[in-house]
């Protein structure tokens, strides 16, 4: 409830800086949403998003299409891949799966403060799935990097191209 109200008040700003009279760019508008915006959208999801039920993952997703709505300046029957698209940003789930396997690929460094995540303490509680082994299963997808590529920007790398990917194969579905 807090976050939505946050999320609407931020809209606001976003719409108004959308329609000043110097008129500011698609670029620096997405770049308002990544700093201003989604930040509250994934404030700390590498602890919930893994276990997110869809439906709140479609509100996250309802809030970001608006902010990029309001910087393409686009109606809200255009399609949502063009959105992203054009804004060059992931859709929310993709965004929130690439930022958990990049913390998960940093923490498995022993000197990492959270490496101690990496192998959960077992409990009495049967706990079918827990962010280690949601990150971990989504990090040992992805092939190892090339070229002297480090972890996190080929995981980048790899996290758009599927979404890319998803994009182009849903676009053919629906012709």
């Amino acid at each position: 409830s807090d976050v939505c109200s946050s999320d609407l008040q931020r809209l606001n700003t976003l719409r108004a800086l959308a329609h000043t009279s110097f008129g500011h760019s698609k670029e620096s508008l997405t770049t308002t949403y990544k700093q201003f915006i989604r930040p509250i959208l994934s404030y700390s999801s590498m602890a919930w998003a893994y276990d997110l039920a869809p439906s709140h993952i479609e509100t996250l997703q309802k809030t970001q299409n608006e902010a990029l709505r309001i910087a393409t300046g686009c109606t809200a029957g255009s399609s949502i891949h063009h959105l992203h698209r054009e804004t060059k940003v992931l859709p929310i789930s993709d965004h929130l799966d690439l930022r958990g396997t990049q913390f998960y690929s940093a923490s498995r460094d022993p000197q990492h403060a959270c490496h101690y995540m990496q192998n959960p303490p077992i409990t009495r509680r049967h706990i079918h799935n827990t962010p280690a082994t949601h990150y971990g299963a989504l990090h040992a997808s992805v092939p190892p990097p090339t070229n002297n590529t480090s972890w996190h920007k080929h995981l980048h790398t790899f996290f758009t191209n599927k979404a890319r990917s998803e994009e182009r194969r849903v676009g053919k579905e629906c012709r």
